[in-house]
C-alpha cells in the first residue's frame, strides 16, 4: 500500500528556464524578440494557492529534480519558515535530486553572472536578508551558501541530497574535471 496515496501533490512545472526563480527580461539583439524569466512570480502564485487552499498540512514534503531541485534549494529557507510560522507546524522533509555539484572555475562565473544578471533571482522573495541580496547581485552569494542556510536554520528537517551517475547532465555538472569520474 502506497503511503502517499491521500497526500496533495503540487507539480510547478519548468517554464521559463530561471532555475524557478528569475524575473528577468531579456531581448534578442537581431530581431527584438522578448524572452521572460517568471519563474519567482510562478513559485509564489503557487505558494499563494497552497495558503489558501491546503492552510494547514499535516506533512510537506519538497522535492525537485534537476534545475527544480536548484529551486527547492533556492526556495527552501523561505518555504519551511512560512510553513513554521503555523500554530501548528507540519512535519516536513526535502530532497534535492540532481542539482548539487562541486563548484567549477570559470562555468560557475558565468553561471552567477547569468543568475543574477539575466535571470535576477537575488530577491528577498527567497527568503534572503538584504545583505544577502546584495551579496547575490555581485555574484558572491551561491547556490550552496542559500542551501546550507536552509539546512543550519532548520536542524529539525531532514535534507537529503541525490544524484544519479549516469544522468548525462548530472554527470557533466559533477564530473567535469574530477579524476574520480572516469567514463565507463
Amino acid at each position: 500500500e502506497n503511503p502517499l496515496k491521500d497526500w496533495t501533490r503540487v507539480v510547478i512545472l519548468y517554464c521559463t528556464g530561471d532555475v524557478h526563480a528569475g524575473n528577468g527580461l531579456d531581448v534578442n539583439p537581431r530581431d527584438g524578440t522578448e524572452y521572460y524569466f517568471n519563474g519567482r512570480s510562478n513559485v509564489k502564485t503557487v505558494l499563494d494557492w497552497l495558503k489558501m487552499n491546503i492552510p494547514n498540512p499535516d506533512r510537506v514534503y519538497l522535492y525537485g529534480s534537476s534545475s527544480g531541485g536548484a529551486g527547492v534549494q533556492l526556495w527552501s529557507h523561505k518555504i519551511i519558515s512560512d510553513y513554521k510560522s503555523l500554530p501548528n507546524p507540519p512535519i516536513m522533509s526535502l530532497t534535492v535530486d540532481s542539482a548539487t555539484r562541486t563548484p567549477r572555475p570559470g562555468i560557475d562565473d558565468l553561471t552567477k553572472d547569468i543568475a543574477s544578471g539575466l535571470w535576477k533571482i537575488c530577491s528577498s522573495d527567497l527568503g534572503l536578508s538584504d545583505s544577502e541580496v546584495s551579496q547575490c547581485e555581485q555574484g558572491d552569494l551561491t547556490l550552496n551558501d542559500i542551501q546550507f542556510k536552509a539546512q543550519s536554520n532548520n536542524r529539525d528537517v531532514p535534507f537529503s541530497f541525490v544524484t544519479f551517475k549516469f544522468d548525462p547532465t548530472g554527470y557533466k555538472n559533477y564530473c567535469t574535471g574530477l579524476t574520480s569520474c572516469i567514463e565507463q
